[in-house]
């Protein structure tokens, strides 16, 4: 159970503990300036948690409103250690929405975090972050393409002990291949997900090589998807996504093992956070947000209308950033323009396709937390992992939750990432 501290005005404090989550101490004021600068301190006991500040109205939030700074919103160890941070004002925090207002500290426990966590992959100066929605990231939001760069946030997936359908059928999807027998999935954990494809710059910044397939990347489009993975056996280059049967990476057989040298393997390094490809179950699942449907927004058929909304893919993708002959080409876009989902998941429908772990199968069965074939399908034409989403060369079909299909290597091979709750 989150422990919640709440505060009417600026002084007014009052604490609260349950049991033995992580319990945050009776803050303190510490300072004020004419400015509308605010100064706290505050104890965590307990147990290790993540303490979060928000300002709210008649209990809705509306968010810090302005620069929040200092030891908050990370995960910290329980002890004496008074913990402090500042709190601006933002210009539309007059003294009567002062008054109104609740000012509130909330101890997460580290297996229940809250819903945004922002990982700092430029400077590396930032522990990592944690957010109660989009909203409340500082610096103006996504609508900073830092976030789309130098930071890496990652949606919290509520998925512990939901089963749901995974898949479609003739109804809800008329649109659908033979493939996608609908059937029933159970997830036992949440897990954190990428709310993007991984771009360029975030690419490079989490160890990436400034190459892929002998071409350099253009820093000039660095929010737009990086391209060109493979999972090639050769351990030798530089673009396996995360090693191959013949580097002895066999997921699920050995598990969440990486070639140290791969994309995934280069992430890890580079962060110490156990990042990894998304099984299809956990893909499709953070895909749908609660939907049966073909598509995320409930709509049962896909058309150009709601494609435009929601898909970069080979009708709107042609790019004036990428010329063929000195004519604009299909290419894919920043990451973060089209409409996401109800979770805030962008580009899931085309862009670039995006690998699963799972080794293809045609016929997908009932299952508890689905990890695929054990070996890959040494058959012509079914053989690869499974690949999701579509990309910025694909039609009106594809762009749908249950599609599925094998995977390959190229310009529109993308990746995104998933990594486990209770990060240390």
């Amino acid at each position: 159970m989150k422990n919640l501290l709440a505060f009417a005005g600026i002084v007014a404090m009052a604490a609260a503990t349950f049991g033995d989550d992580p319990q945050v101490g009776a803050p303190r004021l510490i300072s004020t300036t004419a400015s509308g600068v605010y100064t706290f301190g505050y104890t965590l006991t307990g147990a290790p948690g993540i303490v979060t500040f928000d300002v709210t109205t008649n209990g809705v939030s509306i968010g810090p409103q302005s620069c929040v700074a200092g030891t908050i919103n990370e995960l910290l160890q329980p002890g004496e250690t008074e913990h402090v941070f500042t709190w601006r004002a933002g210009g539309n925090m007059t003294a009567d929405v002062l008054a109104a207002a609740e000012f509130r500290l909330v101890a997460w426990p580290t297996n229940s975090p809250p819903d945004y966590l922002v990982i700092d992959i430029g400077a590396k100066t930032e522990p990592n972050r944690y957010y109660v929605s989009a909203g409340h990231l500082p610096n103006g939001g996504l609508a900073n393409r830092i976030y789309a760069t130098d930071f890496l946030v990652m949606r919290k997936i509520p998925a512990a002990g939901v089963t749901w359908y995974m898949g479609s059928d003739s109804t809800t999807d008329p649109q659908r291949s033979s493939n996608e027998n609908r059937h029933r999935v159970t997830l036992t954990s949440d897990y954190w997900f990428s709310i993007y494809p991984v771009t360029k710059r975030q690419y490079y910044n989490m160890g990436g090589d400034s190459s892929l397939n002998g071409m350099r990347i253009k820093l000039d489009n660095e929010d737009h998807p990086i391209s060109g993975f493979t999972q090639s056996s050769s351990s030798s280059l530089k673009n396996t996504l995360r090693g191959s049967p013949s580097d002895g990476i066999n997921w699920p057989v050995t598990g969440t093992n990486v070639l140290a040298t791969s994309v995934i393997g280069r992430f890890r390094t580079a962060t110490g956070i156990l990042f990894d490809l998304p099984t299809e179950a956990q893909w499709e699942y953070a895909c749908r947000a609660g939907t049966g449907t073909a598509m995320y927004d409930g709509s049962t058929t896909v058309t150009s209308e709601n494609a435009d909304l929601m898909a970069t893919y080979g009708v709107n993708s042609y790019s004036p950033d990428y010329l063929v002959n000195g004519n604009p080409a299909n290419a894919a876009t920043p990451v973060g323009i089209r409409m996401p989902n109800a979770w805030g998941i962008y580009d899931l429908y085309g862009q670039v396709w995006e690998s699963c772990l799972d080794w293809y199968q045609a016929t997908l069965t009932e299952e508890t937390d689905p990890k695929g074939p054990s070996v890959e399908n040494p058959v012509a034409g079914t053989h690869g992992r499974v690949r999701k989403g579509g990309c910025f060369l694909s039609g009106l079909t594809v762009l749908r939750s249950a599609y599925r299909d094998r995977n390959g290597s190229g310009s529109d091979f993308g990746v995104r990432i998933v990594c486990p709750i209770g990060l240390k």
